[in-house]
């Protein structure tokens, strides 16, 4: 229910089409909002890996054209983000909240990971079936390094793997 008209988008507002993948993109845009307000210190308010895996579930959903892509950037911001903190496109240390330190809490997971390899499914381009099994074998290596059990591989990551694997394959191959 809308109780509020404020932030809907004008397509809601006037009959217009609204699909699942301008949600998604709707929701990329609030979690990048998030990530500028605590940038700056101008909010204490940190997006978290639950986050981030809220807004990859609604692009791998959202079904656009650009959705691995998409899924695929988000998922690196992760990485390199919770790993080497966020650098300053300016130089201008307008960033008070960009250490590594702060940025700990959106570490891919094991969800991350199965949200990934389910989008990277949907693809047709080439090479994509060995990007499944690098993830597959990333997450693997960081759960036996770290003993996180958020990095637990169970069996939703293989599953996506698997699922993965199958959409993208050509059928069956012969001898």
């Amino acid at each position: 229910v809308i109780h509020d008209r404020d932030g809907v988008p004008e397509e809601l507002m006037n009959d217009g089409v609204y699909t699942a993948g301008d949600e998604a993109l709707r929701a990329l845009e609030i979690l990048n909002g998030v990530e500028q307000r605590y940038l700056t210190g101008e909010s204490n308010v940190a997006p978290n890996t639950f986050s981030y895996n809220i807004v990859l579930d609604g692009l791998h959903k959202g079904d656009s054209r650009d959705s691995v892509e998409d899924v695929e950037e988000l998922f690196n911001k992760m990485k390199k983000w919770s790993a080497e903190g966020v650098a300053d496109p300016y130089d201008e240390e307008e960033y008070v909240n960009s250490d590594a330190s702060k940025w700990k809490q959106i570490r891919p997971d094991a969800i991350t990971y199965s949200i990934v390899m389910e989008t990277l499914g949907q693809s047709k381009d080439y090479g994509v079936m060995s990007k499944i099994e690098n993830l597959l074998e990333e997450i693997e290596t960081e759960y036996e390094r770290t003993k996180d059990e958020e990095l637990k591989p169970v069996t939703r990551v293989s599953n996506a793997a698997i699922n993965a694997i199958l959409k993208n394959s050509t059928g069956p191959r012969k001898s």
